[in-house]
């Protein structure tokens, strides 16, 4: 019998959490081998439609779903007094799950670290940097208290079976960390979902389209910017470069989707440099319409500070959209710089401004098809195929 392969991840997969570890997650589930019974213990943003309590079968995209939420979270964008990370582990001690025989995965070390559930095997997925989780530009608390966390870390990395990391560096660093467990921790390329992040049939329709949605200049092209708005995802160096850009290319609009909490920073700054009319704080969008702001624009802006693999510039790529970026994670092996999008020589407005201007202002070199071709081993079909290959050894 094919034990259950159960996630361990607080968050609703029907609800608006924003973030490449619960896009992984959707899609894993939506591309889940028909024979292997799929399982979350989450969180629930609708207690009427997902109440706490026992397992629930569910359908998701089409698939059954065995859903047991074990804290509420009406606002997963928001940053909490106690955050999630804290109040899930802790719901998670005192809940009672017999999951002796099934394979359990995580995606944060907390859960594992704070209230270990026997499992027949466990495996743990480092979505990040583990270099960055205590850095100076990481907007994660653990960076005030970074011995508690490695400590958290040590204790995690034990109890896994298998370690994944989405980033090479990622897996450098675990391998020096805990020499013993080398032999266990695996380079794991991220995936997309190709279904819904995909070129375009008529780009100017669609742009058109999405203009009037959102009151947009009706000839305007535009750069996108998504992602947490928080320290990490640097959005106001993003602002900085587009405001160069801006002060040649007038009909050139930067659309800011996400949330966080630099939005009043990044409105400020908008203003005081005299953007009002160029950028535009979109909020959140769920990923259909993030998908058509991609199908919509001439290029993906991505400012961070650090990453692992990024899941949003796979996205972007699947989409035919090039993208402009600091030189962060895996982002060197992702893009063929000069032909799906271009890297910035170093993290400073003007650098990444006139990488910027390089593909907004030169379309005819960053092709629809190279960008599409460069994110065809992300695809499900081939990332998380071997995924799943990895596990079913156990």
């Amino acid at each position: 019998m094919t034990p259950r392969l159960v996630t361990i991840h607080p968050f609703d997969p029907w609800g608006s959490k924003i973030g490449g570890i619960e896009s992984a997650i959707r899609t894993m589930f939506q591309y889940a081998p028909d024979d292997w019974p799929m399982a979350l213990i989450g969180a629930t943003e609708n207690p009427e439609q997902r109440p706490l309590g026992a397992w629930r079968e569910l359908d998701f995209l089409g698939k059954k779903l065995l859903f047991s939420p074990i804290v509420k979270d009406s606002e997963p964008n928001r940053r909490r007094r106690i955050p999630l990370f804290l109040r899930f582990p802790l719901a998670l001690r005192s809940a009672k799950f017999d999951l002796h025989n099934d394979v359990l995965i995580y995606h944060r070390i907390e859960p594992l670290a704070f209230a270990s559930i026997p499992g027949k095997k466990k495996a743990l997925i480092f979505h990040g940097d583990p270099c960055e989780m205590t850095g100076p530009q990481s907007e994660a608390r653990w960076r005030h208290i970074p011995w508690l966390y490695r400590k958290m870390e040590s204790l995690a990395v034990r109890r896994a079976d298998k370690i994944f990391a989405v980033s090479r560096r990622g897996v450098e660093t675990l391998q020096k960390r805990y020499p013993s467990r080398k032999e266990n921790i695996f380079f794991q390329p991220v995936w997309l979902d190709g279904e819904a992040f995909h070129p375009a049939e008529d780009k100017e329709k669609v742009r058109a389209r999405f203009a009037e949605r959102y009151g947009l200049q009706p000839d305007g092209r535009f750069v996108l910017f998504a992602g947490r708005w928080e320290k990490q995802k640097n959005p106001l160096l993003a602002i900085e470069a587009f405001a160069q850009l801006a002060e040649t290319e007038r009909d050139v609009h930067l659309l800011m989707v996400g949330e966080g909490g630099l939005r009043a920073e990044m409105a400020q700054r908008i203003r005081h440099l005299y953007l009002d009319g160029q950028a535009h704080l979109l909020g959140p969008l769920p990923s259909d319409r993030l998908a058509e702001a991609m199908q919509a624009s001439c290029a993906l802006l991505m400012s961070s500070y650090f990453e692992g693999m990024p899941i949003l510039a796979l996205e972007a790529l699947a989409c035919g959209l090039p993208i402009v970026s600091t030189n962060v994670g895996e982002i060197p092996a992702i893009l063929q710089d000069g032909r799906s999008g271009c890297i910035a020589r170093d993290f400073s407005p003007p650098a990444l401004a006139g990488a910027l201007r390089d593909v907004v202002s030169h379309p005819e070199s960053f092709r629809q098809e190279h960008c599409v071709q460069a994110a065809r081993p992300y695809q499900p079909t081939a990332a998380l195929s071997a995924f799943y290959a990895a596990l079913r050894q156990w």
